[in-house]
């Protein structure tokens, strides 16, 4: 079932690159928190939203919002992925789809997969330079997703895709996280 603006976020433990247990209330306890689901690593898809997400970073931090990515493969995987594309910021492994199921990401339909506007927008990823791996790693069929969590833990945002390619601009992602709280309450 999605999440709803308003809830408490479900605090998770997930995975980082070296395998260490990252609770994600520890990550917002003080600053707040974009979460970015990932479709499988290796996607066309995916290396945008990552080559997006990495020049985004900067624009939100400056908005005093911490950027995690969400990513369905194991930790090991997700740390070959990240290195060899040279994405540095936040990400943490979800292999078994725990925190895809309690934020309500589910997988695509087919439509969703193949359907005219995830066909347009594999054509528009292609002309500016993005290849598709040779072997997707993770869960092919997940749908991306953010959600961002403020310092209370309550959801403030969430944006799930409506298929395959469709990957948030900067311009919406900065629009997500404006007016959050970014202390916590007393």
């Amino acid at each position: 079932m999605k999440v709803e603006v308003g809830e408490k976020a479900h605090d998770l433990q997930l995975m980082d690159f070296h395998g260490d247990a990252v609770q994600l209330s520890s990550l917002w306890a003080n600053t707040p928190v974009m979460l970015f689901f990932h479709r499988h690593l290796g996607s066309i898809f995916a290396k945008q939203a990552f080559k997006r997400l990495d020049c985004s970073v900067g624009q939100l931090e400056t908005h005093g919002v911490r950027l995690v990515s969400i990513v369905p493969a194991s930790a090991a995987d997700a740390c070959a992925y990240c290195t060899e594309g040279d994405f540095w910021h936040t990400c943490l492994a979800d292999a078994k789809l725990n925190c895809y199921r309690a934020y309500g990401v589910g997988n695509a339909s087919l439509l969703q997969m193949i359907g005219p506007q995830t066909l347009r927008s594999y054509k528009e990823a292609v002309t500016r330079g993005y290849r598709q791996s040779m072997r997707p790693i993770g869960h092919a069929f997940v749908m991306p997703a953010v959600v961002v969590v403020d310092t209370d833990g309550v959801i403030t945002a969430i944006r799930y895709s409506k298929h395959a390619g469709d990957i948030p601009s900067v311009s919406e992602l900065l629009q997500m996280v404006s007016g959050i709280s970014q202390s916590p309450s007393s």
